[in-house]
């Protein structure tokens, strides 16, 4: 519903500064650091994955030991190497509907494969295609059939976004890999103009069909360079840089796999030119392009055919090693081509590999408080490091979790709020630095420091496969005595080795408005519904998002937006509006952890119906803690109105 912020008038203003005394907190810190574990262990949307299939003409299920593969691990087909797995290629083959809608029994059948995966703790690489057709003709549907397609699977991929780690192109080609196709360009001949307008179109519906933080995978890198830049592109087109990496656009989100890696000197067709004849400078400007683009976007794929030495370890005068690195490889197929995997086993790569292949983070250092009062506010530092190929490519939880040492009562500060693990590239360490306000009503006593990396899916959160495992073994203090194993397998949280006691006598500075708040519920899960149960219980008519119990013209909607008080009338901290250097300006508190809101602000001259426009609103701050507003007019008055919207899956 549409709320009034406030009414501009020409006032005057006194406004007094007051100067503070300048003020020395006595502060006790303590220094401790990580050992670092080499162990092969299992983390989500990383790693070796399982090829799985299904068709709509033969549906088939998983294996029926497929947690095993997560808890013990899987051999791969030549029993020449185990690693544990929490990923899985899921290749779904409509191929009953080439000429017809997708049947509502085959959604259902769909819908229980993504049941399936999360009730085993796997996450999915997701493809659809109609055909393995290498020669004419190509059992293909048209693009309109294909199209038709994608919106039919449009509500069950956001259904299932939590399980879903990728979606790959598809839909094209033999395999869904784009190739052996005479629709969509003409099979062993140079792509149109009109045939990369086509795969256009059938990507933009893809990425239209997921939600803004998944990606898309296509098959060659040149397809995104027509995509951004258009259809004339050069194969030396641009990558992206970091101010476009992970906010939400097409750019950010169409990323690679390749389905033949270290084939041939183009990956078989990877790295190769299709608007003609392919050189070796478009092959070094493809490999370049994806180099690069692969610091944000996640790449991976399989190996398909023997090409030594090139698909040999680098110790072996080979590359393989070597470009999972330049490519920041996130996955690589356990089972294809395995006698090309299995080489790397004698040529003593393997375990390297295994330990790499995505993201491995690992705590470095950390300096922490050890005293504090309620209504104080802490610094915090910690040092991380990534040893991996990657950065996660998907949005990832992390927090500070307040334990009580006593009670086991649980407090938690987001501070992923403030950082972003996805920009945690390999080969530098990242050092996070934050301060945190502990809440008044918080009880004394010694609360044990712990890390999660939870997913940031509600409906993941704490759910151990699908928490991140930081790559340390032991804490160490500043004189190097042990403070014990950092990973607790029990509850997926990293003991950091250091304990805050909360009491009435430590001397720290009050918080302020950018401190990340220590709460008792986790604002990574936060959701209206996680709102709405605390203020209500869960079958309370009173926790409806229009109605409004205290009855202050807001509703519950707009309270949980902007952090307010359900329940009085009287809490109006929400707003602040201020006339500053000839201009309205309306500040708007969010709420902690609110993801699940959309935000609309415009403005009007004089509220009649008509007057308002998007354009009379100027959005100076739009960030985690904040919206803030100026009315961008030249009339002595006006006004401002916020529209929030649930967003819902």
């Amino acid at each position: 519903m549409w709320w009034r912020v406030a009414r501009f008038l020409v006032t005057l203003m006194i406004i007094s500064l007051v100067t503070l005394c300048d003020s020395t907190f006595a502060q006790s810190f303590v220094t401790n650091t990580y050992t670092v574990s080499n162990e092969d262990f299992v983390n989500p949307e990383r790693g070796f994955y399982l090829h799985t299939e299904t068709r709509a003409s033969a549906p088939a299920s998983f294996p029926a030991n497929l947690s095993s593969f997560r808890l013990v691990g899987r051999a791969d087909p030549n029993d020449t190497y185990t690693t544990k797995l929490s990923l899985m290629l899921r290749v779904i083959y409509l191929d009953t509907f080439v000429n017809a809608a997708i049947s509502t029994n085959f959604l259902s059948k769909l819908q229980t494969d993504f049941d399936l995966v999360r009730a085993h703790g796997f996450k999915a690489i997701v493809r659809f295609a109609y055909n393995q057709d290498t020669t004419r003709p190509f059992n293909e549907p048209a693009k309109a059939r294909i199209l038709e397609h994608i919106g039919q699977l449009t509500p069950l991929l956001r259904r299932n976004r939590d399980v879903i780690a990728v979606l790959q192109h598809g839909f094209i080609g033999a395999w869904g890999e784009g190739y052996y196709t005479d629709i969509f360009s003409t099979t062993g001949q140079a792509f149109t103009a009109q045939n990369w307008t086509n795969r256009a179109e059938v990507l933009s519906a893809l990425l239209a069909a997921l939600p803004p933080e998944r990606m898309v995978q296509v098959r060659v890198p040149q397809q995104k360079q027509k995509h951004l830049y258009g259809v004339a592109a050069p194969t030396s087109s641009a990558a992206i840089g970091i101010s476009q990496a992970h906010n939400g656009s097409a750019a950010a989100r169409i990323a690679f796999h390749n389905d033949c890696f270290l084939a041939d000197n183009t990956d078989l067709g990877t790295f190769t030119d299709y608007d003609g004849a392919t050189d070796s400078q478009d092959i070094a400007n493809l490999r370049n392009f994806a180099a690069l683009e692969t610091r944000y976007v996640v790449m991976g794929g399989e190996t398909c055919i023997e090409n030594a030495p090139d698909d040999n370890c680098a110790g072996a005068g080979g590359r393989a090693d070597m470009d999972l690195a330049l490519f920041h490889y996130s996955f690589l197929n356990q089972g294809y081509n395995a006698n090309v995997n299995d080489d790397w086993v004698a040529q003593g790569c393997i375990e390297d590999i295994k330990r790499r292949l995505g993201y491995r983070l690992q705590l470095v250092s950390g300096i922490f408080r050890t005293e504090a009062s309620p209504g104080q506010a802490i610094p915090l530092t910690l040092e991380f490091q990534n040893t991996g190929y990657a950065a996660p490519f998907n949005p990832r939880g992390l927090e500070l979790v307040l334990r009580d040492a006593t009670t086991g009562r649980k407090f938690f500060a987001e501070l992923s709020r403030d950082t972003d693990a996805r920009f945690w590239l390999p080969g530098s360490n990242h050092v996070l630095s934050v301060t945190i306000a502990l809440p008044f009503g918080v009880p004394m006593g010694a609360y044990e420091m712990l890390l999660h990396l939870p997913d940031t899916a509600p409906s993941l959160y704490g759910v151990l496969p699908y928490s991140i495992q930081l790559a340390n073994s032991n804490g160490l203090s500043s004189s190097g005595s042990s403070l014990g194993n950092v990973w607790e397998s029990a509850t997926g949280y990293h003991n950091l080795g250091a304990t805050l006691t909360v009491n009435s006598t430590a001397i720290n500075p009050p918080p302020n408005s950018t401190d990340i708040p220590v709460l008792d519920y986790s604002a990574i899960r936060e959701t209206y519904d996680t709102w709405r149960a605390r203020h209500f219980g869960t079958n309370s008519q009173a926790g409806e998002p229009a109605a409004d119990p205290d009855a202050d013209g807001r509703s519950n909607l707009v309270e949980y937006a902007v952090a307010s008080d359900p329940n009085s009338a009287a809490d109006r901290s929400h707003v602040e509006a201020m006339h500053e250097a000839g201009a309205f300006l309306v500040t708007i508190r969010k709420g902690p952890g609110v993801k699940d809101v959309r935000y609309e602000v415009d403005g009007s001259p004089n509220l009649l119906p008509g007057s308002w426009s998007a354009s009379l609103a100027t959005i100076l701050v739009n960030d985690a803690t904040q919206l803030r507003v100026r009315f961008t007019s030249t009339t002595d008055s006006g006004f401002l109105r916020l529209k929030v919207t649930l967003d819902t899956p």
